[in-house]
């Protein structure tokens, strides 16, 4: 496998499974690359194992902004109109929570000490 980080926002809600060996959190990440009219956004399906999982599982909600490390596997597969697509799948090693999340009674919480100011830098 190989190696990946990116920085990206979770396109659902977290998903956590038990499984015979270990709790197994599954979730969807948007990434952002190019800009302006050449952005292009790349969705990561990633997987977090064990107690880490179990932690996590709370603060992985749509639309928090994430920091991802961990090993990645494109899979090929075809899709239903019949075209061939790549499913890019992480093993998440590291997550760190970013900026800012508005939880669901309206009211802002930290989510890291990194901060997002919102403002793009193209490269």
């Amino acid at each position: 496998m190989a190696s990946i980080s990116f920085v990206g926002s979770l396109g659902r809600d977290s998903e956590i499974k038990a499984t015979p060996n270990a709790m197994l959190l599954k979730f969807t990440v948007a990434s952002n690359t190019g800009w302006k009219d050449k952005k292009v956004t790349t969705w990561l399906n990633c997987t977090i194992w064990g107690k880490q999982a179990e932690s996590l599982e709370q603060y992985l909600k749509k639309g928090t902004k994430v920091f991802i490390t961990g090993e990645f596997e494109a899979r090929p597969y075809q899709k239903k109109d019949g075209t061939d697509g790549l499913s890019l799948d992480v093993r998440v090693d590291r997550v760190e929570l970013l900026g800012k999340r508005e939880d669901n009674q309206g009211t802002s919480q930290d989510a890291a000490s990194a901060v997002d100011d919102g403002s793009e830098i193209p490269f």
